[in-house]
């Protein structure tokens, strides 16, 4: 995008503009911008991101779970498949799952199967941080956690894609 937003240009927009702009940087969640419409204005892109945020926060237990389902699965069929948004089909480009072994497939498959089954929603990982070795290591170990640790974990990294998403849309602080 050549016109980069600004938090002063999102302060401004119309709610419906807004949310068109960042509702798409929450894993089919648009209802996230919606919600933080009212409190502009913002003074950084960290106070709209703690906003956005607490929206996560507020959520009762069966809806977190809908939400946290609503994420791609690492390495996952959607990922091969190409059927996530664009910006998880960006953040899942550096794993390859394009040029993943047979093996390799089968055992992201197993482990994806597994960590659902243990925890109820898929694996979340902030991709940018890792490579395929680190992402496989990352599973294999979550998959030792309690469940309270693990919805921590992925509202934890949540929060990093999201912060991540934001600032590529937004220039300044």
């Amino acid at each position: 995008m050549t016109d980069r937003l600004t938090i002063n240009k999102l302060n401004h927009m119309p709610g419906e503009a807004f949310v068109r702009c960042l509702g798409g940087m929450w894993e089919n969640a648009p209802w996230v911008a919606t919600a933080v419409v009212p409190l502009r204005p913002f003074a950084n892109l960290q106070a709209l991101h703690t906003a956005m945020l607490a929206e996560i926060t507020k959520l009762d237990h069966p809806v977190l779970m809908e939400f946290l389902n609503r994420h791609p699965e690492v390495a996952g069929e959607d990922a091969r498949l190409g059927k996530m948004s664009v910006h998880s089909i960006d953040e899942q480009r550096g794993l390859s799952v394009s040029t993943m072994s047979e093996h390799e497939t089968k055992s992201w498959t197993e482990l994806n199967r597994s960590y659902r089954t243990r925890f109820g929603f898929p694996f979340i990982l902030c991709l940018r941080h890792q490579s395929r070795k680190t992402a496989l290591a990352a599973i294999q170990e979550r998959l030792k956690r309690t469940k309270e640790e693990e919805i921590k974990s992925a509202l934890h990294e949540i929060g990093l894609i999201t912060n991540l998403r934001l600032s590529d849309m937004i220039d300044g602080n």
